[in-house]
């Protein structure tokens, strides 16, 4: 079968071994992936990158700058894909190129559709505290309305799960789910349904405002915030002492009972570290001035002389 690839690094290399390894002597026509992100602490090394995947197996790479010129139209046209697969691929096909293949256009979008759409849904889930995301392979034509639901497989988000480890977890589910539906779907007997439909607008792409630390909101809304951007994404960030400081780690327990406590963002105690919040308090596990290298709480408390009643702010004030 020819095969026209589009898809993003960690899923998407993924989803390329679970095909390669799935179908049966694939005539992988051309492989657009997008941009591999500079290396950062945290991420997946595996060699997982749908690039290097690629490059590995020698199939022929397009540019995914070229895919968005209005000329890729003609040379999707000329490959004369059989089917075209798009695994977590974050750029848009026009709908001439959609309509292409004679089988289908197949999509993996990473989270139980139509629940977190949008931009980096697997960060959306864990920002919001969800126990469960996962990916949803469906049936992609031309037009509005014309998505049908292939398969879904479910994802567990545990409570110290990373949005990294949640974006790790959901490769492997993507090419299990491959896996698993694929013979059915090459022999005609995997039959489309009604993908349901929501009224919610989707995400956009986390602002840098947004991961800013509100030491008025609560406890645990903090620390949902700080696990879903931590390594390999860029952190939440509070102010203290008038400079930024970026809060990698962190946990959680209700207030104490005994008595009203100072204001959101006070220190209250060094061992553990704990500060207070709107509702409850967050313990500030492993933290990073700009500037400096990231430290554990300890050592941090150490280096800058911490005090109890010293205040975290909101930063930019």
């Amino acid at each position: 079968m020819k095969l026209l690839i589009f898809g993003s690094q960690t899923i998407g290399g993924a989803c390329l071994n679970a095909l390669l390894n799935t179908m049966p002597a694939p005539d992988i026509l051309g492989v657009v992936a997008a941009a591999d992100d500079p290396p950062r602490p945290g991420a997946d090394t595996a060699n997982r990158s749908l690039e290097a995947l690629a490059r590995s197996r020698q199939l022929p790479l397009i540019p995914p700058d070229a895919a968005e010129r209005p000329e890729f139209i003609d040379t999707a046209r000329s490959l004369a894909p059989e089917r075209i697969f798009l695994f977590d691929y974050p750029g848009h096909l026009a709908e001439p190129v959609l309509a292409l293949p004679p089988q289908g256009t197949i999509n993996l979008y990473t989270t139980l559709l139509p629940a977190y759409r949008g931009h980096a849904p697997h960060i959306r889930a864990v920002q919001h505290g969800e126990t469960v995301t996962g990916v949803t392979l469906h049936l992609l034509a031309p037009g509005a309305g014309s998505n049908s639901l292939l398969a879904q497989q479910t994802v567990p988000i545990l409570w110290g799960d990373t949005g990294g480890d949640v974006h790790r977890k959901q490769a492997d589910a993507a090419a299990e789910l491959l896996r698993r539906t694929l013979p059915s779907l090459l022999a005609g007997q995997l039959a489309p349904a009604p993908l349901p439909t929501t009224s919610a607008p989707p995400f956009g792409p986390l602002r840098p405002e947004e991961r800013a630390i509100d030491w008025n909101r609560a406890g645990v809304t903090l620390y949902h915030l700080i696990r879903a951007v931590t390594h390999p994404y860029s952190g939440a960030y509070a102010g203290f002492r008038g400079r930024r400081c970026t809060i990698w780690r962190s946990n959680v327990r209700p207030a104490p009972m005994n008595g009203p406590l100072p204001p959101p963002g006070t220190i209250i105690k060094l061992v553990p570290f704990q500060v207070v919040t709107g509702a409850g308090l967050l313990l500030p596990r492993r933290l990073q001035f700009d500037g400096e290298p990231e430290r554990e709480s300890d050592a941090f408390i150490a280096r800058h002389q911490i005090a109890i009643g010293e205040r975290f702010t909101v930063w930019p004030a």
